[in-house]
């Protein structure tokens, strides 16, 4: 009978440890999973911890149409400071497209105030008077498509900039579509000739600034291209920029560029006004030898002058340009066309 007991007994005690033992692994199982979900709740949205992964939490991807990015770029006089120059850059990561639009200083745009009553000016007039901002929000409300950034900077920069992706080579190659002759524009003088030249930061600006003014001296192929607005000025710059961004910024550019490409837009951005990232220039480095000339494509706003005072105001359309042999060829955009190309980089 003593045994009996004795074995009842000593079967309890393993019973009653056993039981505390299997207790045990379930509280600390379960303490060890309240830590974990604990850390999926803290984390913010999108950044849910894998505990597979070695890795940090992913960043949440941002707000909106992240496979696109859009910048206004304003280039300045080097003496004068008021802007000579103003285009819109979109890049889309995903179809890689990329789409430059310039948009003519000498446009009249008209905007609304927040106490209702409204502004008219040229791009340039809003710039001088109330500066890029202001600017960026007459550009957007030309087409209706908003502009993330916006970054303003004289022409010198830009020779810079250009100078360091032609430091090794011959240059941008690039067909002038007509003689140029300049006695003191913008304090400068100059001449290029018509057809193939190779073009690099200091004959760039004088290429670029091309406009025509009371001491300048023209041939008469000039006088031919030349229609009293800026757009002449704007159809070089347009296909000059297809051309430096299709030679340089794009396919397989030298390893020489390649390995400096960040600092070359370091030097550049430090020297510009606005807002702007490195993390753009930084991703648009990563894609760039993906994009093919045939989706690299610029456009030039399309003016028509009104009323007695001959202000350029918006057509209503837009001119797709290429420079094919020296001669500029110009496309243009309206209607279902222009909406299908707005729909697109909106």
């Amino acid at each position: 009978m003593d045994n009996l007991r004795r074995a009842f007994l000593l079967i309890t005690v393993i019973v009653l440890i056993g039981a505390a033992v299997v207790g045990f692994m379930l509280a600390l199982n379960a303490f060890i999973h309240k830590d974990i979900d604990s850390v999926v709740d803290l984390l913010p949205e999108g950044e849910k911890y894998d505990p597979d992964s070695s890795g940090s939490p992913e960043t949440p991807a941002p707000e909106g149409d992240a496979s696109r990015h859009t910048a206004l770029f304003i280039a300045l006089g080097d003496k004068s400071r008021s802007p000579e120059l103003v285009f819109s850059v979109s890049a889309d990561y995903d179809a890689l497209t990329l789409d430059l639009i310039f948009y003519p200083v000498d446009t009249f745009v008209s905007l609304k105030n927040s106490d209702g009553t409204s502004d008219f000016n040229s791009l340039s007039g809003y710039y001088l008077e109330e500066g890029p901002d202001k600017m960026k929000d007459a550009c957007d409300g030309i087409l209706g498509i908003p502009s993330e950034n916006v970054i303003a900077f004289p022409f010198e920069s830009l020779s810079k900039l250009i100078n360091c992706f032609t430091s090794r080579d011959s240059g941008i190659l690039y067909n002038v579509p007509c003689g140029i002759t300049s006695d003191g524009y913008s304090a400068q003088s100059f001449t290029l000739k018509a057809g193939l030249s190779h073009f690099v930061g200091n004959n760039s600006r004088n290429l670029l600034t091309f406009y025509k003014n009371g001491n300048g001296v023209y041939d008469s192929e000039t006088v031919k291209f030349y229609d009293g607005t800026r757009t002449p000025q704007n159809l070089v710059a347009a296909t000059f920029f297809k051309a430096l961004i299709e030679q340089k910024l794009t396919g397989t550019p030298d390893a020489y560029y390649t390995a400096n490409y960040l600092s070359y837009f370091d030097d550049f951005l430090a020297s510009c006004t606005g807002s702007f990232e490195r993390d753009i220039v930084k991703r648009f480095k990563g894609s760039c030898a993906s994009f093919k000339p045939v989706d690299i494509r610029v456009y030039v706003i399309d003016t028509v002058a009104t009323g007695a005072s001959a202000d350029n105001v918006y057509s209503g359309s837009i001119e797709m340009v290429e420079n094919v042999d020296g001669v500029i060829s110009r496309k243009k955009i309206e209607g279902s066309e222009l909406s299908e190309l707005t729909a697109r980089l909106y």
